[in-house]
């Protein structure tokens, strides 16, 4: 699996598209929910339809984190090749139980009805709430999908940690690629001025080491 922007699939902004495949490395669930035909929405939250009772399935399961204020969550999976489906849960995904814990499902495959098309339903999602967007396959089928979740409000936090003798290190996640570093000796009249060192990337996330021997200094992100 790849996602873009960056971020791994352990701090992802719900502000991305995924590429990935149902196939050897999905994990499986004990069954899927019912194609109702009702693609939840914002405007029109619906609850659990319910399980099929036709046995398991494979699945992929994608984490999000939305960020400091209420947003309305947008998804929306494209599968070329195979009848795959998404549903979207608060905070878990349990395999063993597809109600527990449900926002919102797209009441459609994309094979449920021909040609093959893309899929989408939305959902309202809390400030700083952890959701998990499935794929699923449904009767066994296996393919490539790409995965768009759009619609979050996502602000990245900036990390600060002291690093002896006389440095900080700070970092951010890599999906904020839009924004820089800056800082400034002093927040009562503050003169913000971008830090020249270049981040590099570890572990998925932007790093900068800076020295604090000459005098203090405060950070920010900041997108222009």
């Amino acid at each position: 699996m790849t996602c873009a922007p960056g971020g791994g699939i352990c701090d992802l902004c719900p502000n991305t598209t995924i590429f990935g495949a149902i196939g050897n490395s999905s994990l499986a669930q004990s069954d899927r929910l019912t194609r109702d035909g009702s693609g939840a929405s914002c405007v029109s939250p619906k609850g659990c339809p319910g399980d099929l009772g036709f046995g398991g399935e494979l699945y992929d399961a994608h984490i999000f984190r939305n960020g400091p204020s209420d947003a309305c969550i947008t998804v929306t999976l494209t599968a070329p090749t195979a009848d795959l489906m998404s549903v979207a849960y608060l905070g878990a995904f349990d395999p063993n139980d597809r109600c527990t814990n449900y926002l919102a499902d797209s009441g459609d495959s994309t094979e449920f009805s021909f040609p093959i098309h893309p899929i989408t339903y939305s959902f309202n999602a809390a400030s700083n709430a952890v959701f998990v967007v499935t794929v699923n396959g449904v009767f066994g089928a296996q393919g490539p999908y790409q995965l768009s979740v759009t619609g979050g409000d996502c602000r990245p936090a900036l990390n600060i940690t002291s690093v002896p003798t006389t440095n900080v290190r700070l970092d951010w996640p890599t999906w904020a690629g839009g924004y820089r570093l800056e800082g400034t000796p002093a927040l009562s009249s503050p003169s913000w001025s971008t830090v020249t060192n270049d981040p590099v990337v570890t572990s998925g996330r932007y790093t900068v080491t800076n020295s604090t021997a000459a005098t203090s200094t405060f950070y920010r992100l900041h997108k222009p």
